[in-house]
């Protein structure tokens, strides 16, 4: 198995993004079925340590992929993706210190904007 190495830069492409949140999920995925441990290490070039437990656990489980659906693992994603455009959203209206904090608390209070909720 091939581990894509992931340099962070300003220039990187949406797509790239989606590739690197691709590969993070499968990760998950594996690892939650024991098939796999994984480590991300971060930095100037960061990394991903890959051991796999079981071969033909993981050949089962790629041959059988469009099958597969974990209730889990979507919803950590959409998590991800509503953070993602929170951020965005705060950052791109360049909203006041104190109402930058309100946002926040709120979010942390599960209540999100129904803004950023539409662009998820």
């Amino acid at each position: 198995m091939s581990v894509k190495n992931f340099e962070s830069n300003s220039k990187e492409t949406k797509a790239n993004c989606f590739e690197a949140e691709k590969s993070f999920i499968s990760l998950g995925l594996l690892e939650m079925f024991d098939l796999l441990l994984y480590e991300v290490k971060g930095g100037d070039n960061p990394e991903i340590f890959v051991r796999i437990n079981s071969k033909l656990q993981i050949e089962n489980t790629i041959k059988n992929a469009d099958n597969y659906n974990n209730t889990i693992l979507n919803n950590v994603h959409k998590r991800h993706k509503i953070s993602v455009e929170m951020l965005t959203y705060l950052f791109e209206n360049e909203v006041k210190t104190v109402e930058f904090w309100n946002y926040i608390e709120e979010y942390f209070l599960g209540r999100v904007p129904q803004q950023v909720l539409e662009r998820v």
